[in-house]
């Protein structure tokens, strides 16, 4: 019975050394695993500063369009919580909201070009699967009211 406990122990301290070693390494590796995306596609000057330019202006462009997209759908929101709401209005709000939201996605097509342009052939594959991870990852996942619960 005694042996058992050493042995408990024994593996307990290595956990425990192995925590404290993985503990020491862990902000070298998420630095690497969060790297800045130009840092990642391997950039060098002068491509790398146009790069952060094009993104800068891309961000300057589209940031009005996003607040634009967010008070619409806030009159949307208000139309729809009104009394008696005409299709008509509630149609035309619609419209609005797809055009602003259509000037977005055409912001951001031109942007992924444009990126894409200043790239190696390597550094576009690595840019769009970089797109795709990001894309897929669900961030603002809410809990969705209408789902019916199921157990």
């Amino acid at each position: 019975m005694k042996r058992n406990w050493w042995k408990v122990l024994l593996v307990l301290s290595l956990c425990l050394n192995m925590g404290f070693v993985l503990a020491m390494f862990l902000p070298s590796i998420r630095h690497e695993l969060h790297k800045p995306l130009p840092e990642q596609l391997g950039l060098k000057e002068p491509v790398r500063s146009q790069f952060e330019n094009n993104f800068s202006t891309f961000r300057q462009e589209v940031a009005p369009l996003f607040k634009q997209l967010r008070a619409e759908r806030l009159k949307m929101l208000h139309l729809l919580a009104s009394p008696d709401p005409s299709p008509e209005a509630v149609q035309a709000q619609e419209r609005t909201i797809q055009t602003v939201s259509a000037r977005i996605q055409d912001a951001t097509v031109r942007h992924f070009l444009n990126q894409k342009r200043l790239l190696t052939p390597e550094q576009q594959k690595q840019f769009f699967d970089h797109l795709g991870r990001w894309l897929g990852k669900d961030k603002h996942a809410r809990r969705n009211p209408f789902k019916e619960k199921h157990s």
